[in-house]
């Protein structure tokens, strides 16, 4: 109350609308423009706000040169055009900053200002815009349908996520190196598939989009088992194994094996291309063979030591003597495999 009459004594005294107005083009030099907040005070505590919407109110009271005066500076009678006026400085420099229009819907400037309901309020049916401010929006990139930009923004970043990846299997948590929530949208895309467009749902196929997260997984688990079978000539996946990347191959491979009659289509044949172990105890058989066959190529015989552990620290010697144990019950065919490779039945023979 103190302040408004304050302000109230200063401009009945001479020359006090001069004043005010000097205190106006003190505000408007340094700012380029006389936008002056509705509560905005000088440093010296001059309500400069209330003046100039005093100004506002009593524009048909104002003598003619007073107006012109005002005029001259730039003053804006309209207060709906001065905060409208505000809202664009502030998405100006929005854009300068990011270098895009999309303006999220609970932006606020650094000094505060509600960006992101101004933009929405621009778009809102109700607000009949002019053609002159629509061009000016326009002309900084405008995006009047943001549910379509955030879209394409998605598949834009999708795209360059496939082409650096060579495949689509985004992980969920995944943002791009812009800071698109790119794992949440294409998860957005799998639950809204039969409302999507022909058009968009045709270019996310192009990119070979995976419409089912299990059958993606799947994928990722049968090429990481194609990259160990290139490396390690072999199908028998330990079921420790770790891929460099911390995938956990072994684990998915034990998966596979308890899950073989609901695995996607063509799943058993993919794998028994490979040369897939259905069963653990086969694999763990399998692998004892192999490094069997390793022992006699490398020093010509099958006299493996009890304690004889493999370069890979595989325990051959473990392994062989639980053969011995098992002879009476093993079957035919693996014995004769044995017996092909000179395998030694009693040490005491040797």
């Amino acid at each position: 109350f103190a302040e408004k009459l304050r302000t109230h004594l200063v401009e009945q005294t001479t020359e006090t609308w001069m004043f005010w107005f000097g205190q106006l083009q003190a505000f408007a030099q340094p700012c380029g423009h006389c936008r002056v907040p509705q509560g905005h005070a000088t440093k010296d505590g001059f309500q400069l706000g209330t003046w100039v919407a005093r100004q506002r109110r009593d524009q048909a009271k104002l003598p003619t040169e007073r107006k012109a005066e005002l005029d001259a500076l730039g003053f804006d009678w309209d207060p709906h055009t001065y905060k409208w006026e505000e809202g664009f400085r502030h998405f100006e420099k929005f854009v300068a900053q990011y270098s895009n229009a999309l303006v999220p819907a609970k932006y606020k400037s650094t000094d505060g200002y509600r960006l992101g309901s101004w933009v929405s309020n621009q778009r809102a049916p109700k607000n009949k815009i002019s053609a002159d401010r629509k061009a000016r929006l326009d002309a900084l990139g405008f995006v009047w349908d943001v549910i379509n930009a955030q879209w394409e923004e998605g598949f834009r970043c999708l795209s360059e996520f496939a082409k650096n990846s060579g495949h689509c299997r985004v992980l969920q948590n995944y943002r791009s190196p812009e800071g698109f929530a790119l794992g949440q949208w294409v998860v957005v895309q799998r639950t809204a598939q039969s409302k999507l467009s022909p058009q968009r749902k045709s270019q996310l196929d192009e990119l070979s989009f995976s419409w089912d997260p299990h059958l993606e997984n799947w994928e990722d688990g049968f090429r990481r088992v194609e990259e160990f079978v290139k490396q390690h000539q072999h199908c028998r996946v330990p079921i420790d194994y770790k891929c460099a990347d911390g995938f956990r191959l072994g684990q998915w491979v034990g998966r596979q094996r308890q899950t073989r009659d609901s695995n996607p289509d063509n799943a058993k044949e993919r794998l028994d291309e490979l040369g897939f172990v259905w069963h653990q105890h086969d694999s763990k058989r399998e692998d004892g063979f192999h490094h069997l066959e390793q022992f006699v190529k490398q020093h010509q015989h099958c006299r493996v030591p009890t304690d004889y552990k493999c370069a890979d620290g595989y325990r051959l010697g473990t392994w062989v003597s639980n053969q011995r144990g098992k002879k009476e019950s093993m079957p035919p065919e693996q014995m004769a495999r044995l017996d092909a490779l000179g395998f030694v039945w009693s040490v005491w023979k040797r």
